[in-house]
């Protein structure tokens, strides 16, 4: 601000060819704009990204994607999903600490760090690809990212860009960046879009998130409780592998219709065969029997005490499981706690939330602007009628989710957590933040924490964000006023970055340790009502052998968020006479 005028002065911004660099951490070549007089508006001009060539249908037999920031489980499943369409597919090592430093060298400063975490990773990786003698030039060609985008208050938003951006700045001037909303295409020829993000893609895609988060939850609440070391990762590694082996595989009736049907009736018929083997098709049968095997030889000893720990947050910090993170997962479970992860699942399900939000904003936009006349309100009941058409869909799509999630979870004999409610997050998180503020996790964490501790699930909740996150902030905001009103909320705030995993490693053990202590006051409370100790209780319970293995179900939940505790009361109750 100038002392002598009051008023700002004009900020330097990017000319021409140097506005598809904007961003960037050099300065060469930016060009100011003459001195601004007093009281005379900046000129307006739109920022677009950069043009870059298209990936092509004929470019899928000798360009690699490249992908990652999910859960093991979900790379796998989507690389094999992929490759079944033709497609050569590369998975990104999970990011280390030397990532972060590379992600850091070449990156604006300001990001979060699963960007710098995300970006080294890339540039890592393809300078292993041109150590082994492939030029510069051909990997910039050969290669290219998928990410997402999103907006709101969120710097995700500014990643494809910065992604651009940090790979020119390490040489790789050209990379590809891809987002998934640029790659819808229905044009069809030599010159379609060789990214196949339409509906029968996202149809195996789903399929591919509902099961890699069951097989992740099953294995997170069996892996603390397993009888012999490793047996438990041991079952999801088979699991696994064999469902990528399955995803391989071209759909029948995809392989019929390519031979049998001429090709304008292809899609039709695809369709309706999607929403006809929406619940369940025959790979995906497969697959849930072969994991059902695996999971039914996992020993495991229910009556071991261990405080129940969810992890909730920024998408990428809670997903990872590295030093993105701190190795909170693994760290956590080394120290007696049950972890319990949050689907990938429940953010599709948000997003569908978002949605909702947007149509219920136009139709109050609608009404205020309503004006008077016969004219006016046919035209506010024809444009309201189309809100609610898409609402209805929202709702549609958001219950056969759930269906198809629930018939999964079934076939594990109900182990799996459900899906817990979007709309019951918004309406909890309602008294201390606006569900109308979207972007990032928004009022989520605040409803996942009453949510969780309100159904007795876990003892203690821990959020990871990136440092600075500003969505999560704000909820980090209201929670001292959240848990002045439940004293019985035991929450952490863990900022992830490229350091202080001591201090954060340290920060956990502390409230963990509280959290142990209501695990053993809920046990010898449940064992307390038994009349009865543990010794007798476990001789109990293994005289049922149908009940020591992964697959196991609680008879009793929302009672004790133990479930050692939870086990207890239930087996030392049979065959005494007594009523729980």
């Amino acid at each position: 601000m100038s002392a002598r005028t009051g008023r700002y002065r004009a900020l330097p911004v990017l000319k021409g060819a140097d506005a598809s660099q904007a961003g960037c951490s050099s300065t060469a070549g930016r060009e100011q704009t003459p001195h601004v007089q007093p009281g005379n508006a900046l000129p307006h001009r739109q920022f677009k990204l950069a043009s870059q060539p298209p990936f092509l249908r004929r470019d899928r037999e000798n360009v690699t994607l490249l992908f990652g920031g999910l859960t093991q489980a979900h790379e796998r499943l989507f690389k094999a999903l992929l490759e079944s369409r033709g497609f050569r597919v590369q998975v990104l090592p999970t990011p280390t600490l030397a990532d972060y430093q590379t992600g850091r060298r070449y990156a604006n400063n300001g990001f979060c760090n699963p960007l710098y975490f995300t970006g080294g990773s890339i540039i890592n990786y393809l300078r292993t690809v041109e150590a082994e003698g492939m030029p510069r030039s051909e990997v910039c060609r050969r290669y290219v990212y998928v990410t997402s985008r999103s907006a709101g208050p969120c710097r995700l938003g500014l990643y494809e860009q910065e992604y651009r951006n940090l790979l020119a700045n390490a040489g790789y001037t050209g990379f590809r960046v891809f987002a998934f909303s640029d790659t819808v295409s229905m044009r069809t020829g030599e010159s379609e879009e060789g990214l196949p993000f339409d509906v029968h893609f996202y149809a195996d895609l789903f399929s591919a998130l509902m099961l890699g988060d069951i097989l992740n939850d099953i294995a997170n609440r069996t892996r603390p409780f397993e009888r012999s070391e490793g047996s438990t990762d041991s079952a999801w590694e088979a699991s696994i592998a064999y469902a990528e082996e399955c995803l391989r595989e071209r759909p029948p009736l995809s392989v019929w219709m390519e031979r049998r049907l001429p090709r304008w009736l292809r899609g039709p018929v695809e369709v309706v065969g999607r929403l006809l083997t929406w619940p369940m098709d025959a790979r995906l049968l497969r697959v849930i029997l072969h994991a059902r095997k695996q999971f039914r030889g996992v020993r495991i000893d229910p009556l071991r005490v261990r405080p129940a720990v969810k992890l909730i947050g920024e998408f990428w910090a809670q997903t990872t499981i590295g030093d993105g993170n701190f190795h909170a997962h693994r760290f956590l479970e080394q120290h007696g706690a049950e972890v319990v992860v949050e689907p990938v699942t429940v953010w599709m399900l948000y997003l569908l939330f978002e949605a909702d939000q947007k149509l219920r904003l136009q139709l109050r936009k609608l009404r205020h602007n309503r004006g008077n006349g016969m004219a006016s309100a046919m035209r506010f009941a024809f444009q309201a009628l189309g809100l609610a058409g898409n609402a209805l869909l929202l709702r549609t799509a958001e219950m056969f989710a759930r269906l198809k999630y629930n018939l999964i979870r079934l076939c594990f004999n109900g182990v799996p957590d459900r899906l817990p409610g979007i709309f019951t997050f918004a309406a909890l998180a309602r008294n201390y933040y606006n569900p109308a503020l979207l972007g990032g996790e928004s009022h989520m964490e605040v409803g996942k924490t009453l949510y969780y501790t309100a159904i007795k699930r876990v003892h203690m909740v821990v959020s990871l964000k990136p440092f600075g996150c500003m969505p999560s902030g704000m909820s980090d905001g209201v929670q001292p006023l959240l848990r002045a009103h439940h004293p019985d909320t035991l929450f952490l705030s863990v900022e992830t970055s490229g350091e202080g995993s001591t201090n954060a490693q340290s920060r956990m053990l502390m409230v963990l340790s509280t959290a142990r202590e209501r695990a053993l006051r809920e046990y010898a409370n449940a064992l307390q009502k038994t009349g009865r100790n543990s010794r007798e209780v476990n001789v109990r319970i293994a005289r049922l052998q149908e009940r020591s293995n992964a697959l196991s179900r609680l008879r009793v939940r929302g009672v004790y968020a133990c479930r050692a505790a939870s086990e207890l009361l239930p087996f030392a109750l049979r065959g005494t006479g007594k009523r729980s």
